[in-house]
């Protein structure tokens, strides 16, 4: 089987990154994955597993003249490609990673054309909602909640290799590492966790503060992040790393959690946060605003996740809190991440994700 993926933007950042490990795992279950973008943002080739072809400044056009080639389209928050994907006759699905509300509720000018795919997947319950809250006359039988993936082969072990992250972020003498990883962007909320690191040091609490991540955002966004860790006096207590290899992601979460810190997510919106479930897998703390899976993950994994608004300082308590709360026992942290790690396998899931395909091709 051959499906072909088209997705408005080559941005290299989560959503990528999720979907060149899912296209690797199909590869195992014979379903080769291409991927296509209008605007090519940074992603290469190099990104996805020999087994993708990469297809950047895609247009309208060309699906009309590809889709021979395969055997279903997926469309990724491109509902203005959905009439021209329809017009191939092939199976179309429709995935929706984006999290704003505005964006699904800009979804009810497609609902003609929404309502010939053959099915909608989402990331998490929290996007299933929007969605049925967005086009109510939808058939809700045909939304499906498919998890992101945890690549297993970089969150996999329990063994530490610490050495080039810790020439970055050396374990800290004077307080914890927090961590924040993500883009650049408005409804990732970065300014927040500038105001975190300088409220716990405000009252004493020697806090470390790590950014990963904007290497995509333009130069007026990173001169915005570098101006305002300048301006709020933060510069000896806030790091910042445009881009981290992503095997070297769990060293940082288990830095972090050693120097008796946390991963901390101040996003508005976030259709699933897989940076979450990737600082679990490490033994991290995480402590988030109640978006995407963050409440499902707090409700099953309570010693490890809290989550907060971060009005009125509440997301400040939420931190003090974790901070002062007894580290796990190694044998808690085991059956979390033994836990975490069947629930949101790559293998699996893709496995759940072949199935859903292949059964609404029939």
């Amino acid at each position: 089987m051959k499906i072909l993926y088209c997705y408005p933007y080559g941005i290299l950042g989560g959503v990528a990154t999720v979907l060149s490990q899912r296209f690797e795992a199909l590869a195992q279950l014979n379903i080769m994955c291409d991927y296509a973008c209008l605007k090519p943002q940074g992603l290469t080739q190099a990104h996805f597993p020999a087994s993708t072809r990469y297809i950047d400044s895609f247009s309208v056009r060309q699906l009309a003249q590809m889709a021979p080639e395969y055997d279903a389209l997926v469309l990724i928050d491109w509902p203005e490609g959905l009439s021209c994907a329809l017009e191939t006759q092939k199976p179309v699905f429709y995935e929706c990673h984006g999290s704003k509300p505005d964006m699904f509720k800009g979804l009810q000018h497609y609902a003609v054309q929404l309502s010939q795919v053959r099915a909608v997947i989402v990331p998490s319950d929290v996007s299933a909602a929007l969605w049925r809250a967005a086009l109510p006359a939808f058939n809700s039988e045909r939304v499906y909640v498919v998890p992101n993936g945890l690549n297993l082969n970089v969150f996999c072990s329990n063994d530490v290799f610490e050495a080039k992250a810790k020439a970055v972020m050396p374990s800290a003498e004077t307080g914890p590492w927090l961590l924040w990883v993500g883009k650049l962007n408005a409804s990732k909320n970065w300014e927040a966790f500038l105001v975190l690191v300088q409220q716990l040091r405000a009252r004493g609490i020697m806090a470390q503060g790590l950014i990963i991540g904007g290497a995509s955002a333009n130069t007026e966004a990173q001169a915005a992040l570098t101006q305002a860790i300048y301006e709020r006096g933060l510069c000896q207590a806030v790091k910042w790393l445009s881009s981290v290899p992503y095997a070297l992601l769990p060293r940082f979460y288990r830095l972090a959690a050693a120097s008796g810190g946390l991963h901390v997510i101040t996003s508005q919106h976030e259709s699933f946060a897989m940076t979450a479930v990737e600082s679990l897998a490490s033994a991290c703390p995480v402590v988030a605003t109640p978006v995407g899976i963050l409440p499902t993950l707090a409700e099953q994994y309570p010693q490890f996740v809290q989550v907060a608004s971060v009005l009125d300082d509440a997301l400040l308590a939420a931190v003090l809190r974790q901070i002062e709360t007894p580290k796990a026992s190694a044998e808690q942290v085991l059956q979390m991440q033994a836990s975490l790690r069947a629930a949101f396998s790559i293998t699996t899931l893709a496995q759940a994700y072949a199935e859903l395909i292949r059964r609404h091709c029939k």
